[in-house]
């Protein structure tokens, strides 16, 4: 995008996709400099700011919460951050740094058909949608706890079959069952 200048910055293209998704992953070992985030075409970034901070705690700098309960604890994972950042049509992520430093990062994504229906990434969609989001990681922390009649999840494994189905959730009842 942009060669170094005399002091070694540079700006560089992380990831530019022109279809509807989702960052599902972030990662890094090490990273200095400044990220820019774009959603949906938009001029404006969702996020300008430090890449530590994009890439260690996107909650705070993307969405304004901090967790002070650890209900949110669950979206991370050591230096992998699991805070899931929606497009509708397009996401870019811009890094602004000196490459003769360490920089070493990762970005998942899941991308979509095109046409598909992706309610795009807001601070305010997270704060709507926060209970959900502890609700998920109470049962990645305590499986047991939705299981119906179920004392550990370790009690059975389940085989399935080619061919074969059976049912795992019950979405009437909102609990994981065991066939």
């Amino acid at each position: 995008m942009k060669q170094p200048d005399s002091t070694g910055i540079g700006e560089y293209l992380i990831l530019d996709v022109r279809k509807p998704g989702v960052i599902q992953r972030l990662w890094t070992a090490s990273i200095t400099g400044k990220i820019r985030l774009f959603l949906d075409n938009d001029e404006k970034p969702v996020y300008s700011g430090d890449a530590g901070d994009f890439f260690r705690k996107p909650i705070e700098v993307l969405a304004g919460i901090i967790d002070t309960t650890g209900a949110l604890s669950f979206l991370r994972q050591f230096d992998a951050t699991y805070l899931p950042v929606s497009f509708s049509k397009s996401c870019r992520i811009e890094w602004v740094g000196n490459i003769a430093e360490p920089h070493f990062y990762h970005a998942g994504l899941r991308i979509y058909d095109e046409g598909t229906e992706v309610e795009p990434f807001t601070a305010e969609a997270v704060r709507r949608h926060i209970e959900k989001l502890a609700q998920q990681g109470r049962l990645i922390s305590s499986p047991d706890d939705m299981v119906a009649g179920a004392a550990s999840m370790k009690e059975k494994i389940l085989s399935i079959e080619p061919g074969e189905t059976k049912l795992l959730k019950d979405q009437d009842r909102g609990k994981i069952r065991r066939s």
